[in-house]
């Protein structure tokens, strides 16, 4: 059995060199409520992005089922 030397790393998403997979697209609202109808857990709605050279965008977190995050990210409009 193949068993990788080092220590886990907690996930969790504040921690500093926390990873997750981004994905971009036109509709994060409308993907949000399709996908939470099929019973993906998201850790919030889409969030309207603020600030910074996203900003009039949105974006959320979610978990796959092996609990690694995910996130949605609608670029503003342009």
């Amino acid at each position: 059995m193949f068993a990788p030397r080092g220590e886990g790393r907690d996930p969790a998403r504040h921690l500093p060199g926390a990873a997750h997979l981004a994905l971009t697209v036109t509709d994060a609202r409308a993907e949000y409520a399709r996908l939470s109808a099929a019973g993906v857990r998201f850790v919030s709605p889409p969030n309207e992005i603020t600030a910074g050279v996203n900003a009039g965008g949105f974006a959320c977190y979610f978990l796959d089922p092996d609990e690694i995050t995910l996130e949605f990210v609608q670029p503003p409009p342009r």
